[in-house]
């Protein structure tokens, strides 16, 4: 059955930020004076105010006054001062303090967030700054909780919304009743139907509805005027769950507190509740809950995501990759939403899904008493002419069209596996949303995957897929995980057993993959390919790394890759042959747009990168980083058009090869990182003809205004790099040409000189060749210095016939200067 196709919520603006470059936040020593006046309090930063624009969503934590009434913790909209101050949209200081200087952290959080330009719910509990809990009857304890460990925590995180969330222990002997309660202050909620909150079990679990929340008339929790039972079911000790309850007709319109009631006696209990808001009728298109997903549904921002909290107009996405671990920290903080451009006023999109049925025990009363349905079809034993089709998007009354767009099945509970598609055959799998679980897909041979969707995923990769045989990857996005390709065959649709065929270019089509936010590890990784591969389209936006590519065996081509917002753009390694992307685009890459290591020939074609002027160069948290890293290998780049980072290559006999490429960031003389790193350029800069080898220790690249004679160019040797002058004769060896030679006559190699200085030194080198009789080096070089040019010779008799390899070279340790080779001649008696 199909899910309802998106509704429009209404306009709002979202940023196509750049990737925050650590986990563990930025760490800043605020001076704070604070203003009793709401949206007053001064912040300034000394500097690093300039990270920061006006609409900044940011998260501060680790922020301790020692004054509860003086607390900045949380999360706030910013309004930019200016470079060094800001102030903390809505937060009232209880008094107007002496200023304040305390070390504290925060995290830019508006990489995740849509802001609409109008709320479409009504706050009611359980949000926003405050200090103090619900109040509780006897046998009740209240209080507000928050992670114990920020960074490294992954499970019983009790964060969810601004900061803090609110717990309520029910003890044994309270028996029912009204547990506690909160004064919410005088609302109208006439206009709602629908009640929205995160709840997290704390030192149990349980299932079942024996608990109530009441909205009521008076500020005590005392008159009940709307009655919502909730249901336990899917509610988890290590993970948020999202509750929402419909009551099917309005609220009332003077309520002023919200309480808990114990309807029926469980013993003992323990909830963590944040973020409990009032939603419009399930009718109306802008009725937005924590179960909705929620998007912009356009073919440049395809991806849907799960809800965080919402607050007014600020929606935050769910980032977090596993489902028991904190949203800030080494477990959250590496996802980004990755819009593709920054919007104001563009359409919002929400939509529901259809809920994996949830099967209980009649005891109910633990987590060992419940087991929940995964979506598991059996798919195994097809045959290529009787192929399987595993479809959503049919009509909610009897199925008999498809005329929804998708069915989007929603785990409910994050389990692990929640969608297991392990051991199918010949089935084609289409529209189909994944929410809230995990796609696990394994030993599958000869499936295909179109318009399919991924969402709010749970677990370490939120689409697996290992060692099957693929026909098709078409129109498959994710929003904010890590899709994970290992061991793949990736062939045409028309494969069959005994029949397989490689995709190739005529097939690219059928492989477009959309993925944004990744993980720790990537927002694409493919590793351990098993056949040679052409895919068509890789979008990656967010994320430590936007694609990654390890241990492919073999030759692997990629029509289009488009990488943004990423720390790292493309990182590479351990491939044992080729790599291949035609076409790749990069824009606001926080480190590195490329890194390559341990990898065979990369060939990239039309690499374009840009950074965005929009948007503060500061969110940059690594602006000198280069572009290009290549530690081993080489990496060929036709056309390359780098704007705004600079451009280099570093290690150990990495070698990067440039034509044609258009450079107008910034990038050294000597771009070269250390050890034997080599970048040789063809075309330079774009202008024909004008070719640069960097070296570690130098630059060779032809020159027309020095010359021996007077047409075509001399060759430049200058000696001093990233790596120091150039102090041994291998430093800048260059071959100049392997030539054929005849048995039993001299071979005589003559070329020109201008050599600067006496201690920078030139020779022409004739290599050794024992199969033609030359068993040394023979080496000339310059004994003395002068101004003027002064012809090398080196000569060589062989014993029989072959080649020759002449080079030149340029070394001297305390000089920095340049020698020039022109008009090499070779002769032979």
């Amino acid at each position: 059955m199909g899910s309802p196709d998106p509704t429009l919520v209404g306009t709002g603006n979202v940023t196509a930020n750049w990737q925050p470059a650590s986990y563990n936040g930025g760490p800043m020593y605020p001076t704070i004076t604070f203003s009793t006046t709401t949206g007053a309090t001064n912040i300034n930063l000394s500097g690093i105010g300039t990270k920061f624009s006006t609409g900044d969503t940011i998260f501060i934590y680790e922020f301790n006054p020692g004054d509860a009434n003086e607390n900045i913790n949380g999360t706030w909209t910013v309004t930019r001062v200016d470079a060094d101050n800001i102030k903390l949209d809505g937060y009232t200081a209880a008094s107007a303090a002496t200023s304040l200087s305390i070390y504290t952290k925060y995290i830019i959080r508006t990489n995740c967030t849509i802001m609409l330009d109008t709320a479409v719910n009504q706050n009611v509990a359980s949000f926003g700054p405050r200090t103090t809990s619900w109040t509780a009857s006897s046998n009740i304890t209240t209080s507000l909780v928050t992670n114990n460990s920020w960074i490294w925590g992954s499970n019983s995180q009790y964060f969810n919304e601004h900061y803090y969330s609110d717990r309520i222990q029910i003890a044994d002997a309270f028996g029912t009743g009204k547990a506690a309660y909160w004064a919410t202050g005088a609302l109208d909620l006439s206009s709602y139907q629908q009640l929205s909150f995160k709840l997290l079990g704390g030192a149990t679990q349980y299932y079942g509805s024996n608990c109530s929340l009441r909205l009521c008339s008076d500020s005590s929790g005392n008159t009940t005027v709307n009655t919502l039972n909730f249901d336990l079911t899917g509610n988890d000790k290590d993970a948020w769950a999202e509750v929402v309850v419909d009551l099917g007709s309005n609220f009332g319109n003077n309520i002023n507190s919200i309480a808990l009631y114990v309807d029926t006696d469980q013993g003992a209990q323990d909830f963590i509740i944040s973020n409990i808001i009032a939603c419009k009728s399930s009718s109306s298109a802008d009725s937005l809950t924590h179960r909705s997903i929620i998007g912009l549904n356009t073919t440049a921002d395809p991806c849907w995501y799960g809800i965080e909290s919402i607050n007014g107009k600020r929606v935050i996405l769910e980032s977090k990759y596993r489902a028991n671990a904190s949203a800030i920290g080494y477990y959250g903080n590496w996802q980004n939403a990755g819009f593709s451009a920054n919007l104001s006023s563009t359409n919002i999109y929400k939509r529901e899904t259809n809920r994996l049925k949830t099967i209980i025990d009649a005891n109910g009363t633990s987590s060992t008493s419940a087991t929940f349905s995964n979506f598991n079809v059996a798919c195994s034993d097809n045959t290529s002419t009787n192929r399987i089709t595993v479809s959503g998007g049919w009509d909610r009354t009897n199925m008999s069209t498809q005329s929804l767009d998708s069915s989007f099945i929603d785990g409910i509970t994050k389990q692990p596996n929640s969608f297991t598609l392990n051991s199918w055959s010949n089935c084609n799998v289409s529209k189909i949303g994944f929410v809230r679980g995990t796609v696990n897909m394994q030993s599958n041979n000869y499936v295909a995957f179109e318009n399919i969707d991924i969402a709010h995923q749970c677990g370490d990769y939120g689409f697996y897929a290992s060692y099957s045989k693929i026909r098709k990857l078409k129109n498959i996005t994710m929003g904010m995980h890590c899709m994970y390709l290992s061991g793949a065959y990736f062939l045409k649709d028309s494969s069959t057993q005994g029949n397989e065929i490689n995709s190739d270019e005529s097939s690219k089509a059928d492989y477009e993959l959309y993925a944004t936010g990744g993980n720790y590890i990537a927002t694409f990784y493919i590793t351990n390919t098993y056949s040679e591969s052409y895919l068509g389209k890789l979008t990656a936006r967010g994320g430590t790394i936007g694609f990654r590519l390890d241990s492919s065996n073999y030759k692997i081509t990629f029509d289009e890759v488009d990488v943004s917002a990423a720390n790292n753009g493309i990182v590479t390694y351990y491939n044992n042959d080729e790599i291949i992307i035609n076409n790749l685009t990069q824009k606001n890459i926080n480190a590195t747009g490329y890194r390559s290591g341990q990898s065979s020939v990369t060939t990239i074609d039309n690499f374009v990168y840009t950074q965005d002027t929009t948007i503060f160069s500061d969110y940059n948290t690594q602006p000198n980083a280069e572009i290009v890293q290549v530690t081993e290998g080489t990496l060929v780049l036709t056309g390359p058009q780098i704007d705004g980072k600079n451009f280099a290559v570093t290690g150990s006999g990495g070698i990067l090869k440039t034509s044609n490429d258009q450079i107008t960031g910034t990038y050294s003389s000597t771009p070269l990182g250390q050890n034997n790193g080599l970048w040789l350029r063809r075309n330079a800069n774009n202008v024909n003809g004008v070719y640069e080898n960097h070296y570690v220790k130098g630059l060779v690249k032809n020159d027309t205004s020095t010359r021996h004679t007077n047409s075509g160019f001399a060759w430049s040797f200058y000696n001093n790099g990233t790596g120091g002058r150039a102090t041994s004769v291998n430093d800048l060896k260059n071959h100049f040409g392997k030539f054929a030679v005849a048995s039993g006559s001299q071979v005589t190699v003559k070329i020109w000189v201008l050599a600067s200085n006496s201690d920078v030194k030139a020779q022409l080198i004739i290599e050794k060749n024992a199969l033609i009789g030359i068993t040394a080096d023979v080496v000339t070089e310059t004994t003395s210095y002068s101004s003027s040019w002064q012809e090398l010779t080196a000569q060589v008799t062989p014993t029989a016939a072959g080649f020759i390899n002449v080079y030149v070279t340029t070394y001297g340790a305390n000089q920095n200067d340049t020698n020039y080779f022109d008009d090499m001649s070779i002769t032979q008696a």
